[in-house]
């Protein structure tokens, strides 16, 4: 959904140039693939970029709700699969030995311009944490890198369910604010 929305805004921003696709990055959680990391409860250090493309023409579509909405899962899908063990092994490898490989990729995500985040941060349980206080009573994401970020978290046990957070340059908020593809959250 958040792929859709922010593929329609850019289109409507005039931010889309001439693309054929458009890619949302996934920032995605490598511990669950990891044996001894698979039960831990913290947040970042274990995260790679993955990317999703899909065609802008089913993405700008108002009638093809259903077919854009399948087609970005179906990628996002295919994306998450690709992190095998092979995969995280050649990670391990170059967070160990080229670091400056993987703090370059990073990099280059922040400059470019067109680049959508979407990160899920549901399974992190930021309401059980308690550092003497008790439950914070309001837990939000830090943007502080990406121009264009989406984060999927959850709520405060007392209203239940998740959020969503973005960030994006004022000309395709507006966009986003009036897709119609809100009525599916």
């Amino acid at each position: 959904l958040a792929t859709v929305l922010f593929a329609q805004a850019f289109h409507k921003a005039g931010r889309i140039d001439g693309a054929t696709d458009f890619m949302t990055n996934i920032m995605l959680d490598i511990r669950p693939r990891v044996k001894r990391l698979s039960r831990a409860n913290y947040v970042g250090n274990a995260l790679v970029i993955k990317e999703a493309t899909n065609p802008l023409d089913i993405l700008l579509q108002e009638s093809a709700a259903p077919q854009a909405l399948a087609t970005v899962a179906c990628s996002i899908r295919r994306a998450v699969n690709s992190v095998d063990e092979r995969y995280c092994n050649q990670l391990g490898y170059m967070f160990n030995k080229a670091r400056c490989s993987y703090v370059d990729m990073l990099l280059q995500i922040t400059k470019t311009k067109n680049t959508f985040v979407c990160t899920n941060h549901t399974r992190f349980k930021y309401y059980e944490m308690d550092f003497g206080n008790g439950v914070p009573a309001l837990v939000r994401p830090s943007f502080l890198v990406f121009e264009n970020d989406f984060v999927i978290m959850p709520a405060h046990p007392d209203v239940g369910g998740f959020e969503l957070a973005f960030t994006t340059v004022p000309e395709v908020a507006k966009h986003i604010d009036d897709s119609k593809y809100w009525q599916f959250c």
